[in-house]
């Protein structure tokens, strides 16, 4: 089904693609290409199985598996027709196509799709006389279509669900934070498990949490059940047990305290449950309390908030808070390092400190940027 060595691409979030280009490198060993919320490089089998175990900022990796230009819808039927589909798929498999769509002649992507779908199942139908059914929450086989113009890239999804989706999460909380992004802002702020980390306002503890799989070396994938490969004709499970205990093996005790906080004990409850679920009791401290009550760590740390957006969530003053926000960091919390991450909006500018740093970044559809901050 695939060369020896063949072509990646690694989804990710806007603003990530930098991070994400640079864990390839770190992680994998592999230079790779900076692309639209997206990095492409070149892998063998193994390769890609330890990319969707072990990348902290990747959403999903695909394969380019089918290339060509259409002119027409029939033109796209065709071509995906005559793909030898029965070496891949069999008709007790399930499969799903995505489609995107950047073209004047393909102008309803949904349509495209359906007829992708019409394609590979009429062919399996007349090769091997049944056809596989359709699962679009979490098929077999899920398949990446994007057309621009004329051009048509048809690709082979190997994560299966999205790699955001570590398994450690119980419960969906109140707008939860994406894991690929927290990860996506620790790396960004140098974190690698050897300072101190501090989370004020930590929601469902989607960040400490994070911090927690960095500062152990635990692999992203490590608590997830599958994998989109799996399903392949080629799975290679001894290689792929290879990879999975040898990335384990590299597994550590955290040298520094990582500290959770929140008002709520709802919340607090909540995260209790997602860090055993990611077997970070032992890393992870919890506590409930405002931020304003509390008290700055005793040795200098990297502090890193997700603050609450008047946007997603109710706040009766969004530019009182941001400003207290900031006037705590400002006078309880000197000699530390500040990341937060705030909306662009108006109130936001109520944050009155001045950052070292900006990055943008997008949380969901909302405009945002990590400021960094030297606290003195």
């Amino acid at each position: 089904m695939l060369d020896k060595n063949f072509t990646c691409i690694a989804k990710t979030l806007q603003g990530l693609e930098g991070v994400l280009s640079n864990e390839i490198k770190t992680t994998l060993g592999l230079e790779s290409k900076l692309l639209k919320r997206a990095v492409s490089f070149n892998a063998d089998l193994k390769t890609l199985y330890r990319a969707n175990l072990e990348l902290r900022t990747a959403l999903s990796i695909i394969i380019p598996i089918l290339q060509f230009e259409a002119n027409d819808i029939d033109a796209l039927y065709r071509n995906v027709n005559n793909y030898k589909w029965e070496k891949l798929i069999t008709p007790s498999n399930t499969l799903a196509i995505n489609a995107t769509s950047y073209s004047e002649i393909f102008t309803h992507s949904q349509y495209a799709a359906l007829k992708v779908k019409d394609a590979i199942v009429d062919r399996l139908r007349d090769k091997l006389g049944k056809r596989p059914n359709i699962d679009t929450f979490d098929p077999d086989f899920d398949f990446n279509l994007h057309i621009n113009n004329k051009s048509i890239t048809l690709s082979l999804n190997s994560s299966g669900l999205p790699l955001n989706r570590r398994n450690y999460r119980h419960k969906q909380g109140v707008a939860p934070l994406n894991e690929v992004l927290a990860s996506g802002m620790l790396l960004i702020a140098g974190y690698d498990g050897e300072q101190p980390f501090y989370d004020y306002m930590c929601g469902s503890g989607t960040i400490a949490i994070e911090a927690g799989l960095i500062a152990t070396k635990t692999p992203p994938g490590a608590f997830r059940k599958k994998f989109g490969f799996y399903n392949w004709p080629n799975f290679d499970e001894k290689l792929w047990d290879e990879v999975y205990k040898v990335a384990m093996s590299k597994k550590r005790k955290a040298s520094k305290g990582i500290f959770a906080s929140d008002k709520s004990a709802a919340t607090i409850s909540e995260v209790n449950n997602n860090v055993q679920a990611a077997e970070l009791g032992n890393v992870i401290n919890i506590k409930k309390q405002k931020f304003e009550k509390a008290e700055s760590p005793k040795e200098p740390s990297i502090i890193m908030m997700n603050l609450p957006y008047d946007k997603r969530l109710e706040l009766e003053d969004a530019s009182e808070f941001y400003k207290l926000v900031s006037d705590v960091l400002k006078q309880n919390f000197k000699n530390n390092e500040a990341w937060i991450l705030g909306p662009k909006t108006k109130s936001f500018k109520s944050f009155a400190l001045k950052p070292a740093k900006k990055i943008n970044l997008l949380n969901a559809s909302i405009e945002c940027t990590l400021n960094n901050y030297q606290l003195y």
